[in-house]
């Protein structure tokens, strides 16, 4: 039977905080209530039931008790239930001690419907609605009857029972349409607010997604601006270079005496590429030594004066150049073996030079040196040649 009346009580909404909360509130409004009523009617009443409205509102306050703290555990079932059949019950017994049907205590009905239907939903209309009709009934047989104490019971026909029980009848009816209306009203706000929830998510996501395309694109049109950037400099560096060649060709060409041809050669060379120190060696006779022939530094010109020679083979950069007739470059000097230590070029950090040949024959060397680490990073093939010689 427990069961029965458990299974059928029971929504899907016992399980949700806001009804939860919202039944603990009415059994603290009505436990509250209740106990100010006993002690209003201990202190005013001087009816003969007074023992019996005490009891009765004892007992009722000790059921609204226990169901709240079954609530506070979870439990709204036995609230439901208990609440609102306790409540109709004890105001019954309060309106039969005192003027039965004139009593003001039966104002409480509607309330009570009210309750119900807070809590009983729908179900309060086949299970306190019908309570609640049957003791205005009950009050009104018994005044009619003249088994009360009122002393209005004279006043009672049958016309005031059916009013008072199709009135009470309606008003559940219409509190029961009204506080189903809210209710649907609430789930619908509710609906469209996790609708909006949900959109403002999306909205979120997608506004997320935007910002990071634009950074994403920001930063891929930053790198490809860089990536021109980098390849203009390098064109304009190409043509620099393509220039400066262009303009060391028409020096050589422009020159046929050796003698005049070299030093303009490096001078040349200097301005263009921007090397603080040029020289050009030719081979002797005998092929054993390099012999600076013409240079554009005052440190090399120095070395012209007292006839600067590298052994070939053995001394320097260029000795090692003439010996194999491969470029060599050394991006830091300080880490490179072969490299001589000349005094009158102590500023030199790189390095190069470039094998000067005739067909197959090694007839010199083209000696560039800068003060900067790692100045000379360009690729140099096995074949190549500066300066062809004739």
């Amino acid at each position: 039977m427990l069961n029965v009346i458990t299974n059928f009580f029971a929504s899907p909404e016992d399980n949700d905080a806001d009804f939860i909360r919202l039944t603990r509130n009415i059994l603290i409004f009505t436990l509250v209530s209740t106990l100010l009523l006993v002690l209003v009617v201990a202190i005013t009443s001087h009816s003969r039931g007074l023992a019996v409205i005490l009891s009765v509102l004892t007992i009722l306050s000790v059921l609204e008790a226990v169901s709240l703290r079954l609530v506070l555990r979870g439990n709204v079932v036995p609230a439901k239930v208990v609440v609102p059949v306790a409540l109709v019950i004890a105001i019954t017994v309060i309106a039969l001690s005192a003027d039965s049907m004139h009593s003001i205590s039966i104002v409480a009905y509607p309330l009570i419907i009210i309750i119900a239907a807070l809590l009983q939903g729908k179900r309060s209309l086949v299970v306190t609605t019908p309570l609640a009709v049957l003791a205005i009934a009950f009050l009104g047989i018994m005044d009619i009857k003249g088994l009360t104490t009122s002393s209005m019971r004279s006043f009672t026909d049958l016309e005031d029972i059916l009013t008072g029980m199709v009135l009470l009848a309606a008003t559940a009816g219409i509190l029961n349409l009204l506080i189903e209306r809210l209710r649907a009203a609430l789930a619908k706000a509710e609906s469209n607010e996790r609708l909006q929830i949900e959109a403002n998510g999306e909205l979120t996501s997608l506004k997320t997604s935007l910002e990071q395309r634009v950074e994403e694109r920001t930063t891929e049109l930053l790198k490809r601006g860089s990536e021109l950037e980098s390849a203009n400099r390098q064109i304009r560096r190409r043509a620099s270079q393509l220039e400066a060649l262009a303009q060391v060709a028409h020096t050589v060409a422009s020159v046929r005496d050796l003698r005049k041809l070299l030093p303009q050669i490096a001078s040349a060379i200097s301005e263009n590429f921007g090397f603080y120190h040029v020289g050009v060696f030719l081979m002797d006779e005998a092929n054993e030594y390099a012999v600076l022939s013409a240079t554009n530094s005052e440190g090399g010109k120095k070395m012209l004066e007292r006839k600067h020679r590298l052994l070939v083979g053995h001394e320097g950069i260029v000795g090692n150049v003439t010996s194999t007739g491969e470029p060599r470059i050394a991006m830091d000097v300080g880490h490179d073996a072969v490299f001589f230590n000349n005094p009158e070029l102590q500023d030199t950090h790189s390095e190069m030079a470039l094998p000067l040949k005739s067909e197959n024959r090694i007839m010199g060397a083209l000696d560039v040196q800068s003060t900067e680490r790692g100045a000379l990073q360009m690729k140099i093939s096995r074949c190549s040649a500066c300066l062809p010689i004739r």
